[in-house]
């Protein structure tokens, strides 16, 4: 019997996520091998695209497009911070001219960094590295992420307690779409598999619907009994597709709203323990540049953020305790002409 969470060695909490990743991964190959093999066999696909020929390539082209989102998905790093020394290569190869950084100017991330004499950044146990701003430790992967975003949750189930329930669906039913830690490298990629996950369930349920109707005209002389012997499979692929279409298009409609306020869904869902987040009015998003910019920023792909606080010159500008904002960077452009490209450490 698995010990309770609190109870759990960090060898013992990534043992269990990878045993149900594993069950993700079944549960997934299992579903879509009877969505596409029973239709098939029952012969509703023949009778479906009879006569459309190009909606059968398309269909079979979104659902090898969807295989393969969901293939490299599960390779894919969600992108870790990285340990001290290669953070410091990295810093050594952009080169430091005076104390200060020099990046390009249409990056989202910081423009001139001042080098702190002391990192103040969230040092990290488990991983010995100091965090970056937005940046959390994922307990099933044993590492911290980069533009933390949410974590695969296959062992809970929905519990909405809260004005977070949503986010809490997201953690719980991401296994059921996903099974894999999102951060900043492999959220597009999230997206896209949401994307092309609900096109799929939607085509799925049309064919099933189709294959009920087609019972309809073939089973005229027979019982009812024998009508539902033919039609309860594609009864429960109807619903098992409106299921996954919930799932993938409710976080596909979630996540539309974390990128156009570039947000992330534990920033979203945690706001009120997270100490760049916690001071801040409810309305106030730090991170935001404007829907377009914020969504053009997540299309192109954000480097790596790995700044945090601001100069002190700019702390007595701030509307907002010192305290926030010498734990935010960027949310310092609320405090007045300073924007998220010009912050400066402390």
């Amino acid at each position: 019997m698995a010990r309770r969470k609190a109870d759990r060695t960090p060898a013992e909490t990534i043992a269990l996520a990878k045993q149900s990743v594993c069950y993700t991964r079944l549960w997934w190959l299992g579903f879509h091998v009877v969505a596409y093999a029973y239709p098939i066999y029952a012969g509703a696909w023949r009778q479906y695209f009879r006569d459309w020929t190009t909606g059968l390539v398309l269909c079979i082209a979104l659902g090898v497009m969807n295989a393969v989102c969901y293939v490299v998905l599960q390779r894919s790093s969600p992108g870790f911070v990285l340990p001290q020394e290669e953070e410091k290569r990295l810093e050594d190869d952009y080169g430091v001219d005076g104390g200060v950084f020099h990046h390009d100017d249409t990056s989202d991330s910081l423009l001139d960094v001042e080098v702190a004499h002391v990192d103040r950044r969230h040092y990290c146990a488990h991983c010995h590295v100091h965090q970056p701003l937005r940046a959390k430790h994922c307990n099933d992967c044993g590492r911290c992420v980069e533009q933390y975003d949410h974590q695969y949750v296959c062992v809970q189930y929905l519990q909405p307690t809260s004005y977070v329930s949503v986010s809490y669906m997201h953690q719980s039913c991401s296994c059921v779409c996903a099974g894999v830690c999102v951060g900043r490298d492999n959220h597009r990629l999230f997206v896209l598999y949401m994307l092309t996950q609900s096109l799929e369930a939607i085509w799925g349920m049309g064919i099933a619907s189709f294959g009920m109707r087609m019972n309809d005209e073939t089973d005229d002389d027979n019982s009812l009994e024998q009508w539902l012997r033919d039609s309860i499979p594609f009864m429960l692929l109807v619903v098992f597709g409106f299921l996954v279409f919930l799932i993938a298009f409710g976080l596909l409609c979630y996540h539309v709203y974390l990128i156009s306020t570039n947000q992330s869904s534990w920033e979203h869902a945690k706001r009120s323990k997270i100490t760049y987040l916690k001071d801040l009015p409810p309305d106030v998003l730090p991170f935001s540049q404007g829907s377009l910019m914020n969504t053009w920023l997540f299309l192109r792909g954000r480097p790596r953020n790995v700044w945090t606080y601001v100069a002190e010159e700019h702390a007595e500008a701030s509307s907002f305790p010192s305290t926030f904002v010498e734990e935010s960077a960027d949310a310092a452009s609320i405090a007045g002409d300073l924007s998220p490209m010009e912050i400066v450490l402390k």
